[in-house]
């Protein structure tokens, strides 16, 4: 299963944590896929990773919203009805999580696998 996990820069420190996280306990039922590079084909980098994204994952942090990147992913991701979560960040802020509402959000990334996992048995596999 295939997961894009979208974060600021500045939470570099708790995403790289949290997606080790996803990685390790996911016992290789998981592909993690970001865009690290803001080069001038970022755009075209991340709409290629999202078509094969079974999942959108968003990390939650103080500020996540005031990126012009993190709102073009989020923009980008409800277009292609992407299945869309959240995982809370140490100093998530209610802006952040008020665009969360309509979303399922997670206390930590152990809970949200959990859901991903069970969720993810339901899709077919496809092969890229």
């Amino acid at each position: 299963m295939n997961l894009f996990v979208c974060f600021r820069s500045i939470d570099d420190f708790e995403g790289i944590k949290v997606i080790n996280i996803l990685k390790n306990k996911s016992q290789n039922e998981l592909v993690i896929l970001e865009e690290i590079d803001r080069n001038p084909k970022w755009k075209k980098n991340v709409s290629d990773k999202f078509s094969i994204a079974d999942f959108v994952v968003f990390l939650l942090g103080n500020h996540t919203f005031e990126s012009i990147h993190i709102n073009w992913e989020f923009q980008k991701a409800v277009a292609l009805n992407k299945h869309i979560i959240g995982i809370k960040l140490n100093g998530v802020s209610e802006e952040s999580l008020l665009r969360f509402k309509k979303y399922k959000v997670f206390e930590n990334a152990e809970e949200s696998l959990e859901y991903i996992v069970s969720e993810g048995r339901s899709y077919t596999k496809i092969a890229v």
